[in-house]
């Protein structure tokens, strides 16, 4: 039976599509390249908008494989349709040479973008037929976290960890899973991931299989602060070897401390931090807390202490004179020790003292005659 006269132009798209694909991507093998072109292609053209069907239709009309599962992968993402991504998956699926229907694979998990939770568990599922291939579900969990808006999924994918034997493959994965829990402010599943966190290293310190064992700890330490569990992130501390590392994860756990309005355990790690710029920046920001709580003196206290400030001197002055006019104080003491602050800090430039102080001064002095009233 001869065809209609009206299906011609949309095979004559896809045969011109795929001429291009051969001259444009020369190698055959890269299926995110041939993805993105066929993707790009379809989306210069305005016939796909209301004649998807007609575009599938002629499509799988071709002969070629691996072009109609990319074809239908590009309009099922144009399209939103699952429908379109079903028909894509079950052409992987019939495809016999294994290498080529891991690149298949390979290409949805690039593409994918469906807020569906029947979707994202179908994917998941097809990690099975691909023996839990690590690089895969690490794949899946990256597409996951841009993409899926369904924490169901990341439970679900629970089972997978037990098929990775590697500590590293195990650390990496509970990573992005618990990183996932803490954008999602899961903050229950992201710690409950995080435990089981503790007993991998504490493995690892005597098998020492892992080269970077301290970056993970302090990528973990970071989740554990995220999180609020700044006790736990303590824990891991005692295994990290690196001293210089020591000192940044310690200011770290204090400037937590410090978010949770607990000044005196921040103030308590102070002794454990080696550097000294990492001392001076938590000391600020004690400072700047108690200057929030309206405690100036204790806030002045801190900061007459500290050699040298990590805030940019004119931010740190114009911080120190805030201090005062909001304190709601008419106490000329503090007035002169904020003064004696801003001049032990310009003591390397005295014309800018003299002209600061003169500033300074007028400024104060007017705040102090509005409240003297």
């Amino acid at each position: 039976m001869p065809e209609k006269r009206e299906e011609y132009p949309y095979k004559f798209f896809w045969l011109y599509l795929f001429t291009e694909l051969e001259d444009e991507v020369k190698d055959k093998n890269d299926y995110k390249a041939m993805y993105n072109f066929i993707t790009a292609k379809l989306l210069k053209c305005s016939k796909t908008v209301g004649n998807s069907q007609k575009f599938v239709d002629a499509l799988m009309e071709f002969e070629n494989p691996i072009e109609k599962f990319l074809g239908l992968l590009a309009l099922s993402y144009l399209e939103m349709s699952e429908d379109i991504l079903e028909k894509a998956i079950n052409i992987m699926l019939r495809e016999k040479n294994k290498n080529v229907q891991e690149k298949m694979f390979k290409a949805l998990l690039y593409s994918y973008k469906f807020y569906s939770y029947k979707i994202s568990m179908k994917i998941l599922n097809l990690l099975k037929k691909f023996e839990y291939k690590y690089e895969l579900y690490i794949q899946f969990l990256e597409n996951f976290k841009d993409y899926c808006n369904d924490i169901r999924v990341l439970k679900k994918a629970e089972k997978f960890i037990k098929k990775f034997q590697d500590n590293e493959q195990l650390l990496e994965s509970y990573f992005m899973r618990a990183d996932i829990y803490v954008e999602s402010k899961e903050y229950e599943m992201a710690s409950k991931i995080l435990d089981l966190v503790l007993y991998i290293i504490e493995e690892e310190k005597k098998k020492r299989t892992i080269k970077n064992l301290d970056i993970w700890i302090c990528h973990f330490i970071s989740l554990y602060c995220d999180c609020g569990q700044l006790k736990e992130a303590q824990k891991l501390l005692k295994y990290l070897e690196d001293e210089k590392r020591k000192s940044s994860e310690w200011t770290k756990i204090a400037r937590g401390y410090i978010s949770q309005g607990k000044i005196k355990n921040a103030l308590s790690l102070i002794p454990k931090i080696s550097d000294e710029m990492d001392k001076d920046l938590v000391l600020e920001r004690v400072a700047l807390a108690y200057a929030k709580r309206k405690k100036f003196k204790e806030a002045l206290d801190i900061l007459e202490k500290i050699e040298g400030t990590v805030i940019p001197i004119d931010e740190f002055i114009q911080w120190l004179i805030d201090i005062f006019a909001e304190s709601g104080s008419t106490d000329r003491e503090i007035f002169k020790r904020i003064l004696n602050l801003i001049k032990l800090y310009l003591k390397d430039s005295p014309e800018e003292i003299n002209k600061m102080e003169k500033e300074i001064t007028q400024f104060i002095e007017k705040k102090l005659s509005i409240r003297d009233g």
